[in-house]
């Protein structure tokens, strides 16, 4: 027969075909067809019913039989390769491997499983692709296995193509006829019906395996509530039932990937899927997993093939690394729960496994899902607990901190009551008197200080810490907190010393705030600097910069306490056997006040009793020929003498008795006629009783406040052509009451306590008596 094309051999639809096969013949077919029934019937093992099936075809049927199947995506799938000429076994084995040809390449295969109707050749063409996708393997089935006919029969049952059987043969004498292909047809039907039953049952299995997997699953995940933990036990539990390797990786922070379990059948090789996963996350090279966390979709890869490996690795010690694990199908699901992408599982089977499926992707992503959620709720318990051990650190850093606060107030409050109740008895001599008056005042103002430290804290933690920012000369503020703050050092016997250079420049700054700076960063190295040490003070510029140093050979500073020097309430020794007082602020205002300037601060120290160092730097201002404030030194001697009020009428207005007897008193001392009032109501009877120069009062007063009073008392003042100075001496510090009050009309806003020279000055000063 001359060689012809597929079309000229195929007969035309209704051609009429003999049948030619004789008694001999039919009698050989039956009795193969029940050797076909017998197999089909002892077994329901799908892999193994068509590899026996396709022995039995090339001993009475062909000298070649392929089986391919269908899986449930459509995609064609090789599952038995049989041959007569052990000649040809090396290439039946790359037959068996390679995959057949997908439905988007047209071939005789794929147009039998589409059609569901046989092809057969009696004749098989040369040029046509009967078996097989590729080129190369292709032409070396045709030239070795030299076919002469080939039949192509569907595998049907219950209405849907299975796959399809490919029998050839490559016998001259023997060309395939028509009652060959009918007896295809039926082994074909037969065996069918068989493989579906088969494949009923495994997947029936399957499902009973896969519900009790996800079911220890679910026991497993529930029972942990630590990430590493379940991580690791979702990878051993998928090892070996889903996987010869899984690894598991975390998406980080910074959105770098790092692996953190893995497992692997056998375990001496754990360490190299470790070494590939490392390599893999230190890497931006593209892969199944990024893709999969970067879209949220998994990815399946049936057939992974050399080529593949070495478009994915990312180095070749790399490469060679993933040789050794032979991988050739995998799977890969993100971790993904309540809208959060958490990290990624990877699956990998070895050819020991059959290929992944759709069935097996689906498990997968069943248990990644209780992966996340078991994640997810790790995450949020230890967010719990951190939370529960934060409130938790918090409520004891308050209870410490009230009991420091309750020690430094009631410290001072105990010379104070003492000494006024000795006094009170009286008989000391005059300069037992002036000591004690001494020492009740170094006290007071000691409890005035920790106030308003702890206004201080009050304000940076509800960012009402403000600024008034002018141009200023450091070097007059660290001259002023140095001379407010020798004598002290004097009184431990330390030598403070001051190096300031007069070139250091300008800063934008608030000069009181900054002087607070160098006050707290001056008291903190002489509070912890032993007799006969040194203290010293260094400013100078520094390229942009204006620096201050204070450097002390104190105690020092252990390393593990450092990077808490600046915390608020934090305290090297806070137990009821430390050497130091204080409330453990004074840095933190620092810090605050120093980085609201645009500056930094930083501490450093060789160790406990080495001394330390702390460093305060600024941004200079260019030169101008603006002139800059100086910086006024603080703590000014009280002056001997007051400003004279005489004849001067004062209204002091206050809720507290004791206030309003010491303010009377004091302004009495320096010539002024005044009048108290404990309310409003008897402030306004005094106003209409007697002539009123300039009003002292308080802000916050029960009943009604000294805004009421004043705008009341402006009124009537008015009405009889007086002007009325108003002062108002409150304790409401803030920078928003001063706004409040002087938007109100007063004149003044002053904070409790007051100095008497500062209150009489300025009551003279808004009389016109200055």
């Amino acid at each position: 027969m001359t060689r012809r094309t597929v079309a000229q051999v195929m007969p035309e639809a209704g051609e009429s075909v003999p049948e030619v096969a004789t008694l001999p013949e039919q009698a050989q077919h039956t009795a193969f067809l029940a050797s076909v029934s017998s197999l089909l019937a002892g077994s329901l093992d799908y892999q193994e019913t068509l590899e026996q099936l396709a022995q039995l075809a090339i001993q009475s049927l062909a000298d070649w039989c392929i089986i391919d199947m269908v899986e449930e995506d459509q995609t064609p799938w090789r599952m038995a390769v049989a041959h007569r000429d052990p000649a040809t076994a090396d290439l039946a084995r790359e037959l068996e491997q390679w995959p057949p040809p997908g439905g988007a390449s047209p071939s005789a295969l794929t147009r039998v499983l589409r059609t569901g109707q046989s092809g057969f050749y009696p004749v098989a063409p040369v040029a046509d692709d009967l078996v097989v996708d590729a080129e190369e393997l292709r032409h070396r089935f045709l030239a070795l296995a030299k076919p002469v006919s080939v039949m192509i029969v569907p595998l049907a049952a219950r209405g849907r193509t299975l796959g399809a059987i490919t029998l050839v043969s490559t016998q001259p004498s023997r060309r395939y006829e028509r009652s060959d292909l009918a007896l295809a047809e039926e082994l074909a039907r037969r065996a069918a019906l068989a493989a579906d039953n088969a494949r009923l049952y495994r997947e029936a299995r399957a499902a009973e395996r896969r519900a009790g997997f996800l079911a220890e699953a679910s026991r497993m995940l529930a029972d942990s509530l630590d990430y590493a933990t379940t991580l690791g036990s979702v990878v051993h539990l998928a090892v070996p039932f889903l996987a010869d390797w899984c690894a598991a990786v975390l998406l980080q922070k910074d959105g770098s990937l790092r692996q953190v379990a893995e497992a692997h059948v056998d375990p001496a090789k754990v360490g190299l899927v470790r070494l590939i996963g490392e390599a893999w996350s230190q890497s931006d090279a593209p892969s199944l997993l990024r893709t999969a966390m970067r879209t949220g979709e998994s990815g399946l890869r049936r057939e992974i093939s050399d080529a593949f490996l070495a478009s994915v690795a990312t180095t070749p010690e790399h490469l060679a690394m993933l040789r050794q694990l032979s991988p050739r199908s995998s799977m890969v699901v993100p971790l993904l729960a309540r809208g959060r992408m958490l990290g990624g599982l990877s699956f990998v089977g070895t050819e020991a496994r059959p290929r992944y499926g759709a069935a097996d992707l689906a498990v997968a992503e069943d248990l990644a899902r209780r992966a996340a959620l078991a994640l997810d709720n790790a995450r949020l318990y230890r967010q719990a607990q951190d939370a529960r051990l934060q409130a938790e650190g918090a409520n004891r850093a308050k209870d410490e901190f009230l009991s420091v606060v309750s020690h430094e107030l009631r410290t001072p409050l105990t010379p104070i009551l003492a000494w006024a109740r000795m006094l009170r008895r009286g008989g000391f001599e005059p300069g037992v008197a002036a000591r004690a008056l001494d020492v009740i005042e170094r006290n007071a103002r000691s409890q005035a200080q920790l106030v308003e430290d702890l206004l201080d804290v009050s304000r940076i933690i509800s960012g009402k810490l403000r600024l008034e920012v002018r141009p200023l000369e450091l070097a007059g503020v660290v001259e002023g907190a140095t001379e407010a703050a020798r004598p002290a050092a004097e009184a431990k016997g330390i030598q403070l010393v001051s190096v300031l250079d007069p070139r250091s420049g300008k800063v934008e700054g608030d000069g009181e705030r900054l002087r607070q700076v160098v006050s707290n960063l001056l008291s903190n190295a002489i509070k912890f600097t032993p007799g006969g040490g040194r203290v010293e003070v260094r400013l100078r510029r520094l390229a942009g910069d204006v620096t201050l140093t204070v450097i002390d050979t104190g105690k020092g500073i252990a390393p593990e306490f450092l990077p808490h020097l600046f915390e608020r309430f934090r305290q090297a020794d806070s137990s009821s056997t430390r050497s130091y007082g204080g409330l453990g602020v004074g840095l933190a205002i620092v810090r605050h006040v120093v980085e609201l300037h645009g500056g930094a601060v930083r501490a450093t120290s060789a160790g406990e009793g080495q001394g330390a160092a702390f460093t305060v730097t600024l941004p200079a201002i260019a030169a101008s020929g603006a002139t800059a404030t100086p910086g006024e030194p603080p703590g000014r001697p009280e002056p001997t003498t007051y400003p004279a009020l005489d004849g001067l009428h004062v209204l002091v207005v206050d809720n507290e008795p004791d206030t309003c007897d010491l303010l009377a008193t004091l302004l009495s001392r320096c010539g002024a006629e005044t009048r108290t009032a404990c309310s409003a109501a008897e402030a306004r009877t005094l106003f209409g009783r007697w002539k009123v120069d300039v009003l002292v009062s308080d802000l916050g007063m029960p009943g009604e406040d000294g805004y009421a009073l004043l705008r009341d008392l402006r009124s009537r003042a008015g009405e009889r052509g007086d002007a009325l100075p108003a002062i108002a001496l409150t304790a409401y510090a803030r920078a928003e009451d001063r706004v409040k009050a002087l938007a109100s009309g007063f004149e003044r806003h002053v904070v409790k306590p007051v100095e008497p020279s500062e209150l009489v000055s300025i009551v003279a000063d808004v009389a016109g008596r200055s």
